[in-house]
């Protein structure tokens, strides 16, 4: 099997490249300089999943390089396939992810925040920015963060504290015009925990892993975590995929806070930044993503290796002479 990951995705790589009967892994990027175009088999540049040309683009890749599947693995690829379903629906290739309406929810955090609701889930109180100014909304500190994934790159993400009413006013200004695309919450205090769980073909699910975050940044992946035994989000996860059609890898997001209250602040309906934990621990989605896409059984073990990543990411330092060993 082929697999083609538009937009790249570094830490997806090299855990598909290690699936038995994956023969290779393609990418595109806008990025020349991206890790994953030094880890994949091959690169091709497209252009960002917003701009005109973008849907020519993976095409014109499938000519060249003929892929057996795409699995989007960034919301901004998997906003892009849902909004272009039609485009891709005679493609002689598979597309690896949930059904359009599910991927428009995950990508929404308003969308996401009532549909979770919805589904039973405790959620925080969320506002847009607009909203929240023209108010009643919760006094400062609370957090304000972008809506979309188009706005959650590195050179314009936002995640800010907003301490008092000052703060308030400063963005308020700064982000004018763009008001609706930020959302605000309360400040959660707590432990964050992903749920990493695993949907078959039909829906069920067939995995749940909790992951207890050591360390993370805002917006983006774990850097530190621990497979925790934590039965208290199976009852939720089962909940939403029995209201949502969910498929393959998916992550829950939540907050706990000293009292005990779970606040479920975010969904991915994708392989995560969490995945290659969960897979090192037994749960491997990797392996199961590629069997889902071949229409295969998915197997999950029924008990994980407690494991504890301590670091996701170092650099590797070597002096010597080029001829001679390598010297730690």
């Amino acid at each position: 099997m082929k697999i083609f990951l538009p937009g790249a995705g570094a830490r997806m790589i090299p855990p598909l490249k290690a699936v038995a009967g994956v023969g290779e892994v393609i990418v595109s990027t806008n990025d020349p300089w991206g890790a994953g175009v030094f880890l994949a088999d091959r690169t091709y540049p497209l252009p960002a999943f917003e701009e005109p040309g973008c849907a020519e683009g993976v095409l014109a890749i499938y000519e060249r390089d003929r892929f057996d599947v795409c699995l989007p693995v960034l919301d901004s690829a998997l906003l892009f396939f849902a909004r272009h379903r039609d485009r891709f629906r005679d493609a002689p290739f598979r597309l690896g992810m949930a059904g359009p309406d599910v991927v428009e929810m995950a990508c929404d955090k308003v969308r996401m925040v009532r549909s979770l609701a919805g589904c039973g889930l405790p959620v925080p109180p969320t506002w847009t920015f607009a909203e929240y100014l023209a108010g009643p909304g919760c006094p400062p500190p609370c957090f304000l963060k972008p809506r979309f994934p188009e706005d959650r790159d590195f050179g314009r993400a936002v995640y800010v504290r907003l301490e008092d009413e000052t703060d308030v006013g400063y963005w308020a200004k700064k982000l004018a015009g763009g008001l609706d695309r930020h959302v605000v919450q309360p400040v959660l205090e707590g432990q964050e925990f992903n749920i990493n769980f695993f949907c078959d073909a039909s829906g069920e699910v067939r995995s749940v892993v909790t992951i207890r975050v050591i360390d993370n940044t805002p917006g983006g992946a774990i850097l530190r975590g621990e497979i925790v035994r934590d039965a208290r989000f199976s009852g939720f996860v089962r909940s939403l995929a029995g209201a949502v059609r969910l498929w393959g890898a998916n992550q829950l997001q939540a907050i706990v806070s000293p009292e005990g209250e779970i606040s479920f602040v975010e969904i991915n309906v994708r392989l995560s930044g969490s995945s290659p934990l969960v897979s090192a621990a037994g749960a491997d989605e990797f392996a199961n993503t590629v069997r889902l896409l071949r229409g295969e059984p998915v197997s999950f073990p029924g008990r994980l290796r407690p494991l504890r990543q301590t670091r996701w990411d170092h650099l590797h330092f070597f002096e010597g002479e080029p001829t001679g060993p390598p010297r730690p």
